[in-house]
C-alpha cells in the first residue's frame, strides 16, 4: 500500500538572483524560503514511499533557480519526480523581449513568453526528467503529464489515451487542470475575477472520455493556487494549493498524503 507526497506550486526563488526586477516582484515567494524547507521537512515526516511535485517548482526558469531548488529538494528522504509548470519553463521578465524579438531561434515559444526546449535542456542536464512518463509502485500507478504551456500535447494525450492500464489504482499528476464542468465552477467561486481560461487545459473538454474515463481513479493538479475535491463517477478531481505558503485550515495545505489501496 503506497503512500504518496503531492506537493502543490512552490515557486522556489535563488535569493541571490542577476535579475533584480523579477526579484523585487516576486519578493512575496523569495521571503517564504524558510517555511519551505519546514515544509519539506513535514513531508519527510509523513514517510512517503514516493513524492511528485506538481510543476511551478520554480518562479521563473533561469539555471541559479533550478540549482537552488534541486539543493532544497536534497533533503526528501523519499525519490521524487515533477510534472513541470508554467513557472518552470518561463523566462525572466526582463529577457521576454530579446526572446520574443527573435522567435524564429530554435527554443522560441512567442506566445508564453517560455523557452521551453532550452529549459527542458537544463533540467534534464540536471538529472531531472521532463517527460511524460508511468511510474508503479506496487499496484499503484502515477502518470505524469506536462502541461506547462495550458494543454497536453496531442502525442501524450495518444500515449496515455493507449497506453494499457494494468494497475489495480492508477493516478494522473499534472500542472494545469483538465477541463471538466466542476472546475470551471470551483475556479469562479475561489478566483471570482479569474479567466478560466487561464486555469484549465484549453481544447481538452474530451479528454476525461478519452483518457481518464474508466481508467484513473485520482487526478492530481496544481496551477489554480487553492484546494479543491470534486469527483466524477469513479474519478476524485483534486487540486492543491501553492505549498510556500501557510495554509488557511492547516499550516501544509500545499501537501497531499495519499494513502493508496
Amino acid at each position: 500500500m503506497p503512500r504518496i507526497a503531492f506537493i502543490g506550486d512552490a515557486h522556489m526563488v535563488y535569493p541571490h538572483n542577476i535579475h533584480p526586477f523579477d526579484f523585487e516582484k516576486r519578493k512575496h515567494y523569495i521571503e517564504q524560503h524558510p517555511f519551505v524547507e519546514k515544509m519539506l521537512a513535514y513531508v519527510n515526516s509523513q514517510s512517503p514511499d514516493y513524492v511528485i511535485f506538481l510543476g511551478d517548482v520554480i518562479d521563473w526558469y533561469s539555471p541559479e533557480n533550478i540549482d537552488f531548488a534541486l539543493e532544497k529538494i536534497s533533503v526528501l528522504k523519499a525519490p521524487w519526480a515533477i510534472t513541470p509548470g508554467n513557472h518552470d519553463y518561463q523566462l525572466a521578465v526582463r529577457q521576454r523581449a530579446k526572446h520574443n524579438n527573435n522567435i524564429n531561434h530554435e527554443w522560441a515559444d512567442f506566445d508564453f513568453n517560455i523557452c521551453k526546449a532550452k529549459a527542458t535542456e537544463t533540467w534534464n542536464k540536471k538529472g531531472v526528467a521532463f517527460t511524460s512518463q508511468k511510474i508503479s509502485l506496487g499496484d499503484t500507478a502515477i502518470y505524469l503529464i506536462d502541461s506547462a504551456l495550458g494543454h497536453t500535447p496531442i502525442e501524450q494525450e495518444n500515449w496515455l489515451a493507449k497506453e494499457p492500464i494494468t494497475h489495480s489504482f492508477n493516478i494522473l499528476a499534472t500542472h494545469v487542470p483538465i477541463q471538466i464542468k466542476q472546475m470551471a465552477s470551483l475556479i469562479k467561486k475561489n478566483k471570482a475575477s479569474a479567466k478560466i481560461e487561464e486555469y484549465v487545459q484549453e481544447n481538452s473538454e474530451n479528454f476525461y472520455d478519452r483518457c481518464i474515463k474508466n481508467r484513473f481513479q485520482h487526478v492530481m493538479m496544481g496551477h489554480v493556487h487553492f484546494s479543491s475535491i470534486t469527483k466524477i463517477k469513479e474519478t476524485t478531481f483534486q487540486t492543491i494549493t501553492i505549498s510556500c505558503l501557510p495554509g488557511k485550515k492547516t499550516k501544509f495545505d500545499g501537501v497531499v498524503i495519499l494513502n493508496c489501496p
